[in-house]
């Protein structure tokens, strides 16, 4: 189980801070699709034959929009429970609308984008692959259900009123860009939330000796693996960054683990997913680094070069060179006496400017 630390109540706040964003986006995003609805419920009274579905049912989910959106930022309960359970609903009317139409128009069908984004906002991207697939599944086969089921319109319905099929079409796209647009604006904001928040307590956790364990499994259920990959990528980067294990022989990823409080698996998966680089190639990294700058401020005239790359957490000189070498394009020695050129050029441009 991966555990996190926190002081007093900051990642409490920080959780806060995430749920109040989200709840923003549901308020908006309820108001939107109210919207939607208001905009049918309008022109159903303007225009006759435009809208397929009774009236009634636009008012009724006019008014139940209208009322989630309002009080998303009140209520007590999962706000993400409640996005989940009407988003689901949202989800079964525009499939109700899509068998009905679906001899006549597959405008309605990219409804179903922003239905996807909101599934991988809400679930999983997991979850919102499978649904991807059973819906383009479900795209080649509509005509046929709808009519076995007897749900399509008649085509003379539309042929009768064109104008009114237009109108929809470009409605239909209008909406379908709007929320993808949406969606994608808060998915970005909340992600960013929390990894920048989730940095900031991993950073508190590492300088301050007053800690208490905070069980991250069972607070961090509405994030997604990229998310938590992210987030223990980040405690990695600020462990070997303040610590310094790499300057450790024996140091392994097993020791990593354990310094981060997960396991093995999970500490390498996020230093490929995240970081794009293995264990030891992250390590090289570090050790490399700390030569490099060892040399450049001549610590080699100070100390041998055994002692610096040890110092650094090299073993044997033969891979501490095998290794420099693919980092810096030099051998120790041949980067030694660039430094050293380096230098006679320096003093020799400084003695110029004295005569």
């Amino acid at each position: 189980m991966m555990r996190i630390f926190y002081k007093n109540n900051s990642y409490k706040d920080i959780s806060n801070t995430v749920d109040s964003f989200k709840k923003q986006f549901g308020r908006i995003f309820f108001l939107s699709v109210a919207g939607v609805f208001l905009l049918y419920l309008v022109l159903s009274l303007v225009i006759p034959n435009f809208v397929i579905v009774p009236i009634g049912v636009l008012v009724f989910a006019f008014f139940l929009t209208v009322y989630t959106g309002f009080i998303i930022s009140k209520t007590r309960f999962d706000f993400i429970i409640i996005f989940r359970i009407l988003v689901t609903c949202i989800t079964i009317f525009i499939t109700y609308i899509s068998l009905l139409l679906a001899n006549v128009t597959e405008a309605v069908f990219f409804l179903f984008v922003p239905v996807i984004l909101m599934i991988n906002f809400l679930f999983s991207f997991r979850i919102a692959g499978i649904v991807s697939f059973i819906l383009f599944c479900y795209h080649f086969f509509a005509s046929e259900i709808s009519v076995y089921f007897k749900m399509a319109l008649d085509t003379d319905f539309y042929r009768n009123y064109p104008q009114n099929l237009v109108l929809q079409e470009n409605i239909g796209y209008s909406v379908a860009i709007y929320f993808s647009l949406l969606i994608l604006y808060y998915t970005d904001k909340i992600f960013h939330l929390k990894i920048e928040t989730a940095a900031k307590t991993f950073s508190k956790a590492n300088t301050n000796d007053e800690l208490l364990e905070f069980d991250f499994k069972n607070q961090s259920e509405s994030l997604t693996d990229e998310e938590k990959y992210n987030i223990l990528f980040k405690k990695i980067i600020s462990c070997l960054e303040t610590d310094k294990p790499y300057q450790d022989p024996d140091f392994n990823i097993r020791k990593l683990a354990d310094m981060v409080q997960s396991n093995t698996t999970y500490v390498s998966k996020a230093m490929n997913k995240v970081g794009d680089k293995k264990f030891s190639q992250i390590i090289n990294d570090y050790r490399i680094q700390q030569v490099k700058i060892d040399f450049d401020n001549r610590a080699h005239h100070k100390f041998t070069i055994e002692h610096i790359y040890k110092a650094a957490g090299f073993s044997q000189q033969s891979t501490f060179n095998r290794i420099f070498k693919e980092y810096m394009g030099k051998t120790p020695t041949e980067y030694i006496e660039f430094l050293k050129k380096e230098d006679n050029t320096k003093i020799k441009f400084y003695n110029e400017l004295s005569n």
